[in-house]
């Protein structure tokens, strides 16, 4: 009788042992934009999407705040 209450705190314990282990090779995700040129960027792609009035998309650059009068440049990381 003692095996079957031993038994799930050995798969509690394996199960938190293993569950850290996996979480530590989890790899780090890197922030991988960053507003630069603060305001009045020169980059073409941003001034572009400034006068687009667009937000950013994945990869590509540039948004304006919310007045339309300076635009931000957001440009991945290498």
């Amino acid at each position: 009788m003692k095996n079957f209450q031993v038994a799930p705190i050995l798969v509690l314990v394996l199960f938190l042992a293993t569950s850290e282990a996996i979480v530590e090779e989890l790899p780090v995700v890197k922030e991988c934009s960053e507003i630069y040129a603060f305001p009045n960027c020169k980059d073409l792609a941003c001034t572009k999407f400034c006068t687009d009035r667009a937000r950013p998309f994945k990869g590509l650059a540039g948004f304006c705040k919310r007045d339309l009068s300076e635009c931000l440049c957001v440009h991945p990381c290498q």
